[in-house]
């Protein structure tokens, strides 16, 4: 299991030019990773924006939200929801404790097609930030993403923050990093009324 602080924002559309030239230039800079592109079906459980349910590469994963962290203003044209989390790889049986097998089998399932770009940034004890893989999770510090994603032959995407290490740290990891990498954000909003996790985006095609 892994706990996780995060803050997401998802708009219809294609990417604006202004975001994915930032993207690349100021927050992957010379650390470009390759594309990671694949598909994800998602349980649609309606109603419900506090529990994610995907099959990822024939893996069950579930996301439940601990707690919410507040609305948070990053720049003066950025506000979001932060949330707490916690992600598992479920085995057979085990998400039984979460919704009933009925659900599981008959369920609507919907597949998300994503393009996904990448950093992980570590926070050090003096709040100084270092590029490395995502695969870093156990260490301080938290992953930037922007994603292209296609759903029912809608585009949309998102930007987010996904924060991990110890739990004293998630929601400091969060923000130090967040708050540094949009000090060159351009002027384009992120508001509050569009900031939320998959399983509330998810509801809008319930």
């Amino acid at each position: 299991m892994l706990t996780t602080s995060e803050i997401r924002w998802f708009y219809q559309g294609t990417t604006p030019p202004a975001i994915e030239n930032w993207f690349i230039a100021d927050v992957l800079r010379e650390n470009c990773q390759n594309l990671e592109e694949r598909e994800d079906w998602y349980l649609l459980i309606p109603g419900c924006e506090f529990l994610g349910v995907k099959l990822r590469q024939q893996r069950l994963e579930t996301k439940l939200r601990v707690t919410e962290l507040g609305i948070w203003q990053l720049r003066n044209n950025v506000i979001g929801a932060a949330e707490k989390w916690l992600k598992s790889t479920c085995e057979d049986g085990k998400i039984e404790s979460l919704i009933t097998p009925d659900v599981i089998a008959k369920g609507q399932w919907v597949k998300v097609e994503k393009v996904r770009s990448q950093i992980r940034y570590l926070v050090a004890n003096d709040y100084s930030l270092t590029p490395t893989s995502t695969d870093q999770t156990s260490q301080e510090g938290c992953n930037v993403e922007l994603t292209k994603i296609i759903i029912n032959d809608n585009h949309w995407w998102t930007l987010g923050f996904e924060a991990s290490g110890t739990d004293d740290k998630l929601k400091d990891n969060l923000e130090t990093v967040a708050k540094k990498i949009f000090q060159t954000f351009p002027e384009q909003e992120l508001n509050l009324v569009d900031s939320y996790a998959y399983p509330k985006w998810l509801s809008v095609f319930v």
